[in-house]
Parts: C-alpha cells; sequence; structure tokens
C-alpha cells in the first residue's frame, strides 16, 4: 500500500506533543490535569507517563487508524477535499492538546 504525503505530513503533526512532552517532562508533575470543571479548577487527573506519552501515541494511533482507512475507502471519490481538511483537524487537535494541557499545569 503507497503511503500518502497527507498521511505521512499529519502523522508529524500528531508526533508534535511528543517533543513538548520531551522538553518539558522533567517539569511535569507526577498527576496531570487533563479536565477542568466549568470555574477552571482541574477535577481530571491522569499520571504523567500517560499524560506526556500515551495520549499523543493514542491520538496519532486513532489519527493512523482513520487516515488508513479512507485512503483504502474506494467510494471516498467525491469526498477527497473534506478527507484532507479532516486528516489535518484530527493531526492539528493533537498538536494543540498538549500545549494547552501543559499552560494549566501548576508548577510544584
Amino acid at each position: 500500500m503507497k503511503i500518502s504525503k497527507r498521511i505521512v505530513l499529519s502523522s508529524i503533526v500528531c508526533l508534535l506533543p511528543l517533543t513538548v512532552s520531551a522538553r518539558l517532562y522533567d517539569q511535569l508533575p507526577n498527576r496531570m490535569p487533563i479536565h477542568w470543571n466549568p470555574i477552571g479548577e482541574a477535577d481530571g487527573f491522569i499520571e504523567k507517563n500517560i499524560g506526556a506519552w500515551g495520549l499523543p501515541l493514542l491520538m496519532l494511533a486513532i489519527h493512523l487508524i482513520t487516515a488508513v482507512k479512507t485512503e483504502r475507502d474506494t467510494s471516498r471519490q467525491h469526498l477527497s477535499r473534506m478527507t484532507n481538511t479532516l486528516c489535518f483537524i484530527v493531526a492539528a487537535i493533537a498538536a494543540l492538546l498538549a500545549p494547552v494541557i501543559y499552560s494549566r499545569i501548576e508548577k510544584n
């Protein structure tokens, strides 16, 4: 199976949070917030390893599964513009989640 440039580029974007994690890992708390209530207080947490490495890799896996499935779908001829857009939307969400989460972390 030929891998398209779209999948390669959007996968690289999905991997950007891993570079942020590698750079900031020592500064991260052992429990990272992943959910905030309506008044901005953290009320959902995960372990540092899962937040720094697991979530970005999970986003990459979801992205690759959906992108490859879309690429192999022969009936998608009329949806090519939409699939291009969706491919990069998923990648952008993955890349934007890391700074949002890291910006809300209080220093220990």
